[in-house]
């Protein structure tokens, strides 16, 4: 029996849930947290964040995303009539669930073009690594992840 290995298409969504649930269990930790903001019918912000694990400090809660559209936006201290700060309420709503699931922290990246998400995260008490820890942040680029995915070593930029 040969293993085929494909795209995941929609028709997938039910059985890959279920593998997803199956590897939460064994963990015993959920898979992760989908929370959206509505205004009226609509959803104008949301935040999507997954469970990791670190060896030395054990459970955190990764937010990989949180976005609310521009016109709910507000600024600090403000409260739109329609938002009422629905970044901060995404925010809390992904810290209490960090908290039930017994993570030591909350982690996200932030564009450092973006000094207005730096400062949101700053008044909640988030802090930049980088500057206080002194971590730096690793990614494979294109032709660095074409060589590790054929199983070659890249040296300087060079494939060796």
């Amino acid at each position: 029996m040969s293993c085929l290995i494909r795209p995941c298409s929609t028709r997938d969504l039910k059985q890959v849930m279920r593998l997803v649930w199956e590897i939460a269990g064994i963990y015993k930790v959920p898979p992760g947290e989908v929370k959206t903001s509505e205004e009226g019918h609509s959803i104008v912000g949301y935040v999507l964040s997954s469970y990791t694990y670190s060896t030395w400090r054990g459970r955190s809660l990764y937010m990989d995303n949180l976005y609310v559209q521009p016109p709910y936006r507000g600024n600090p201290g403000v409260r739109l009539p329609t938002g009422q700060q629905i970044g901060k309420k995404l925010m809390t709503v992904s810290a209490q669930a960090a908290v039930a699931q017994g993570c030591f922290q909350l982690r996200m990246h932030v564009a450092n073009d973006k000094p207005e998400s730096e400062a949101f995260l700053a008044r909640r008490g988030g802090r930049d690594l980088t500057r206080h820890h002194a971590w730096a942040l690793g990614r494979f680029p294109p032709a660095a992840l074409a060589c590790l995915a054929a199983g070659t070593q890249v040296f300087g930029g060079r494939r060796g």
